[in-house]
């Protein structure tokens, strides 16, 4: 009788445990959420979109910097970098935070640019998340000579065909 009660009690506490864990990691609309923080300590809710490693919903320490959150989503995602070979490309970063400010109901904008090699500006490290801020991060890749060449070839053959045979078939 003993061990069936405390099976019965070990199955029970495992299942409210295996409910708890699943909780914390399921949002509103049914996404993942990434927990970074422990349990009990006090965070704040992000999201995080664009060209980074891992996009989603974070579960981060309260007043973490924009560089700190960037390192849980996996920093920048180098799969768009196509150009990674170009030495005329040039990559640059483009991060934007957006806040709801609750007094005036309005977002509020925070924009940051920098090249991708450039040291990360200090006003970026020290920028202060709060709860349920939106940062969107953009790897932008500047044309290289090698770039407009596969653009502007193309065009000049096509046209130079057209041309040529204008000249000798039409004419």
């Amino acid at each position: 009788m003993l061990k069936k009660l405390s099976l019965v009690l070990i199955i029970s506490f495992a299942w409210g445990i295996t409910s708890e864990l699943e909780a914390q990691f399921q949002s509103d609309t049914g996404g993942a959420l990434v927990r970074i923080t422990q349990p009990g300590q006090l965070s704040d809710t992000l999201s995080v979109w664009g060209d980074v490693l891992t996009p989603g919903r974070y579960l981060v320490p309260r007043g973490s910097t924009l560089a700190e959150f960037m390192q849980y989503a996996g920093g920048p995602n180098s799969s768009r970098n196509v150009g990674r070979g170009n030495p005329w490309s040039r990559l640059r970063l483009s991060v934007t935070v957006s806040q709801y400010d609750a007094v005036t109901q309005e977002m509020d904008l925070m924009k940051f640019h920098l090249r991708f090699n450039d040291e990360v500006p200090r006003e970026m490290r020290e920028f202060r998340l709060t709860n349920d801020d939106i940062v969107t991060i953009e790897v932008r890749q500047a044309p290289g000579f090698l770039d407009v060449l596969g653009v502007v070839g193309p065009i000049l053959a096509t046209v130079t065909t057209s041309i040529l045979l204008y000249d000798r078939v039409i004419r």
